[in-house]
C-alpha cells in the first residue's frame, strides 16, 4: 500500500513541477494597460548617438519611464521636414536593428522612428536556458511600452501623431500587432510579411531549414509560453483603425495560411496584398527592394491592394485612402456618409455601393474596407 502512495505522490511531484514552470513564466507578460498609461509615467528622452546622414539627421534615443530606461529608438529626420509628412514607427527582424535606416530610403516628407528591441539573449547555464522563456516576455513587455514611449517622444517634440504609421515586418509584425492593438493613439498599422498562429509559424520555419520535427516540438512549446502574444488574439482591437498585410505567397517563414488567418481574425477597415517570393531578409535583396517600393506607395496612398479579396471579404462601400484616412469607418474622406445605392467618388476613383460592387480599374489606389453605414 506504501508503494503505491509513494508512486502517486512521485508522479503528482512530476506534474505539478512543470506546470508551476508554466504559470510562472506565462504569469510574467504585463503589457501597458494603454498608451496613455505608458505614457503617463514617461521621462525626457536621453541621447545616445547622433548621425549625420546625407539629408537627414539620425538620434539614438533611450526611452524612459520613472522605473528607468526601457528601450532604444532611432529618430531620423530629414533636414528640410516637408510639411505634409508621413511618420514611420517600424519593429523590424530581430537581426535587422540599425540597418533600418539604410533600408528605408531618406525623404523630405518621412520621418522614421525605428523600434529597438529590448529583448537580450543569453544561454551561457542552463539556469540562464531555463530563464529565457521569461526573458523573451519581459522583453516583448517592454519593446511594445517603448512604442509607445516612442509616440509620447514624438508629440513632445511638436509631430503629429494622426500622421504616424505603425509598420511591423516579419518577426516585427507580432510588435507592430500588439502595440497597435493597445494604442489607441496608433492611426493605422502597416504588417510585411507578418502573420498568425506561432505553432503554424515556427513549423514552418524549422521545416524550410530541413528539421520539421524540431519545429513541431519548438511550436508546441511556443504556443504553451507565448501563447497569449500571438496576434491572432489582438488583431481585432485595431479596429476601426486602418490595418493593411502585405504577405508572400511563398514566405517559407510566415507562410499564406498564417497571413490568411490574421487578416480572416483582423476587422474591418482592412486591406491585403499579395506578392509571390519568398520570406524577406536583413540583407538587401530583391524582395527588399520591391517592398520598400510598396511601403512608399502605401505611404503615399497609391498602394494597389487584391481587389479580390475586397470582392470577396467586403459587404458594403468600400472608400479609398488617397493621401488620408477616412476618420471614420462609416465616413469618406469628406465626412459623410456615402451613398449605398449609387457609386461613390472620392478624388478620381469611382467605387459603387452594394446594389452594383464595381471597383475602378484606376492603377495607383490603395483600397480600404469600409462597413456599409447604417
Amino acid at each position: 500500500m506504501q508503494r503505491p502512495r509513494r508512486a502517486l505522490a512521485l508522479s503528482s511531484a512530476v506534474l505539478l513541477v512543470p506546470a508551476l514552470f508554466l504559470v510562472h513564466h506565462r504569469a510574467s507578460l504585463r503589457l501597458p494597460a494603454s498608451g496613455d498609461s505608458a505614457r503617463a509615467s514617461q521621462r525626457p528622452a536621453e541621447i545616445v548617438e547622433i548621425q549625420e546622414r546625407r539629408s537627414s539627421v539620425a538620434t539614438l534615443l533611450e526611452l524612459r519611464d520613472v522605473s528607468g530606461p526601457i528601450t532604444r529608438a532611432w529618430l531620423r529626420v530629414p533636414r528640410e521636414l516637408d510639411p505634409d509628412h508621413q511618420i514611420l514607427l517600424t519593429y523590424v527582424g530581430h537581426k535587422t536593428g540599425g540597418k533600418i535606416l539604410d533600408l528605408i530610403p531618406e525623404r523630405s516628407d518621412v520621418v522614421l522612428m525605428a523600434m529597438q528591441y529590448a529583448t537580450t539573449y543569453r544561454h551561457a547555464t542552463w539556469r540562464d536556458k531555463l530563464a529565457l522563456p521569461r526573458a523573451l516576455r519581459e522583453g516583448v513587455s517592454e519593446t511594445i511600452a517603448g512604442g509607445m514611449l516612442a509616440i509620447g517622444e514624438l508629440d513632445a517634440r511638436g509631430f503629429d501623431r494622426e500622421r504616424v504609421t505603425v509598420l511591423g515586418v516579419s518577426a516585427g509584425s507580432f510588435f507592430a500587432v500588439l502595440h497597435g492593438a493597445h494604442d489607441n493613439a496608433v492611426p493605422r498599422v502597416l504588417v510585411v510579411h507578418g502573420g498568425g498562429n506561432l505553432r503554424r509559424v515556427l513549423t514552418s520555419m524549422y521545416s524550410a531549414r530541413g528539421r520539421p520535427w524540431t519545429g513541431r516540438l519548438v511550436g508546441g512549446l511556443a504556443q504553451l509560453f507565448f501563447g497569449p502574444l500571438d496576434s491572432l488574439h489582438h488583431v481585432k482591437r485595431i479596429s476601426p483603425r486602418d490595418f493593411t498585410l502585405i504577405a508572400a505567397r511563398g514566405d517559407g517563414y510566415f507562410p499564406e495560411l498564417s497571413a490568411r488567418e490574421l487578416y480572416a481574425r483582423a476587422r474591418a477597415p482592412k486591406a491585403i496584398v499579395w506578392n509571390a517570393g519568398d520570406h524577406v531578409r536583413s540583407k538587401r535583396t530583391d524582395i527588399i527592394d520591391d517592398l520598400v517600393v510598396q511601403i512608399e506607395a502605401y505611404l503615399d496612398g497609391e498602394l494597389r491592394v487584391d481587389e479580390r479579396e475586397v470582392l470577396r471579404k467586403t459587404l458594403g462601400v468600400a472608400s479609398i485612402r488617397k493621401g488620408s484616412i477616412p476618420s471614420s469607418p462609416t465616413t469618406g474622406s469628406t465626412g459623410e456618409r456615402p451613398s449605398t445605392g449609387s457609386p461613390t467618388r472620392l478624388g478620381t476613383t469611382a467605387i459603387s455601393g452594394p446594389s452594383e460592387r464595381r471597383l475602378s480599374e484606376s492603377p495607383n489606389t490603395c483600397w480600404l474596407l469600409r462597413p456599409t453605414p447604417p
